[in-house]
């Protein structure tokens, strides 16, 4: 018996930044199921911006890939901090 997740995303961010830095954030999604998968990505930030790409108009960062069985994919979101100090926060959610 073999028990696994359909799929997974699993973001990569450094624990601390300073408020000049651009951060490349890569996102992976793997598809550990047995069918192609369409999983939708979005991106909400809390003292972060995103950089080169427009925001939605309530300000997330919405995408979509398209996995083969037991496939893998990335996506790289640039972001910049959007605060002198404190806390950031950049919540990653996958839909399917």
């Amino acid at each position: 018996i073999e028990a696994r997740k359909p799929f997974s995303v699993d973001p990569k961010l450094p624990l601390e930044i300073s408020h000049t830095d651009a951060v490349d954030v890569p996102v992976r999604v793997t598809n550990d199921s047995d069918e192609k998968r369409a999983v939708g990505l979005v991106l909400t930030p809390t003292a972060f911006k995103f950089d080169g790409i427009p925001p939605t108009a309530d300000g997330k960062f919405a995408s979509a890939l398209d996995l083969a069985p037991n496939g893998k994919g990335r996506k790289i979101v640039r972001v910049k901090a959007d605060a002198l100090q404190g806390d950031a926060r950049l919540i990653v959610e996958g839909a399917s």
